[in-house]
């Protein structure tokens, strides 16, 4: 049950690092977006 929460953990960082580097992405002109939703679903 640990593994899982660490798991959810690191997921969930690796989601909020997807979203900085999209607002980023936008900064620069970039369709991040799609890609962030897609991989948050």
């Amino acid at each position: 049950m640990e593994q899982h929460d660490v798991e959810i953990g690191t997921r969930r960082d690796l989601v909020l690092y997807r979203i900085e580097t999209s607002k980023n992405d936008l900064k620069s002109g970039a369709s991040a977006p799609d890609f962030v939703v897609s991989y948050v679903v």
